[in-house]
């Protein structure tokens, strides 16, 4: 390890997302290792998640972060690519993260000369978190925000009392990049529905939380659909028709599959939608 590490900041935002009638909320920890993380972390204090925020300069081993997520049931790490430091220090903080049982999700931001490879941050990555998201160079904090109130819940939901917190089949990997870049502030929706035509009611209900005119207007749309084993191809097949019947020709969208046995014969569409930055044509 290197003698000393770029800024680590720590906060613990409360209530990030409500949980299911009896469900406690999951014991959550945000930690952005170096320059890059430490900003974006800033950001989601002031922006998005407002709490307190614990500034930590470390030394090694990063004694002080390590001790105040001993405790956590989640915790998201925010890093950049490009940050060699970082990248070691996030690696021993993720690695005793899940020794205390925590999930463990990595939000990368990468370097803007990589492309859409994902083969060498898989390998770099594999056995430091439990889901791995890739974001655009420059996200906005609402996005952040709105796929960590995202995952929380995927990790959570039908939980009925305490819990034992996992990521569902399929939550491990998901790029962003294209989908948001350029983008400004993000919205989510979430629908559910159960039998017949559950795929056309949960994207309903999923369009009718986040907002019709902010879907048509979206310049990109994350669909996260999440089902137990009795989900069938078709009816992914009919939630990505909705979707594109519902957004514009030029918008961009992103698809991603989560199996849950928890779910039982429950349909849930999760929908982040952004619109790009004034003056910025997208990917």
């Amino acid at each position: 390890m290197p003698d000393c590490i770029a800024l680590t900041a720590l906060f613990d935002p409360l209530l990030v997302m409500p949980t299911s009638d009896g469900v406690p909320a999951p014991v959550t920890r945000i930690v952005g290792v170096g320059d890059t993380g430490s900003r974006l972390l800033g950001l989601l204090r002031d922006a998005a998640l407002p709490r307190d925020v614990e500034q930590i300069v470390v030394n090694t081993p990063q004694a002080p972060v390590i001790n105040r997520i001993r405790d956590a049931d989640l915790v998201l790490l925010l890093v950049s690519t490009i940050e060699q430091d970082a990248q070691r220090a996030v690696k021993v903080i993720a690695t005793m993260a899940r020794l205390s049982g925590a999930l463990v999700i990595g939000m990368l931001t990468p370097d803007v000369r990589d492309h859409a490879d994902a083969g060498p941050l898989l390998a770099a990555y594999r056995d430091s978190f439990d889901s791995l998201i890739v974001l655009p160079a420059a996200p906005h904090e609402s996005m952040i925000a709105k796929l960590l109130g995202a995952y929380v819940i995927a990790a959570t939901e039908g939980l009925a009392c305490g819990f034992q917190i996992t990521a569902p089949v399929g939550a491990d990997y998901l790029d962003v990049r294209a989908t948001f870049a350029g983008t400004e502030k993000a919205h989510i929706g979430i629908g559910t529905a159960q039998g017949v035509d559950r795929p056309r009611h949960a994207v309903t209900v999923a369009i009718e939380d986040l907002g019709s005119t902010c879907m048509q207007q979206a310049d990109g749309v994350l669909v996260l659909v999440a089902g137990s084993r009795s989900l069938r191809l078709r009816e992914i097949g009919a939630v990505a028709d909705c979707i594109q019947a519902s957004v514009a020709p030029k918008c961009r969208t992103c698809l991603a599959v989560h199996y849950d046995a928890r779910l039982g014969d429950v349909l849930r569409v999760t929908l982040i939608a952004a619109r790009a930055a004034a003056g910025d044509t997208g990917v």
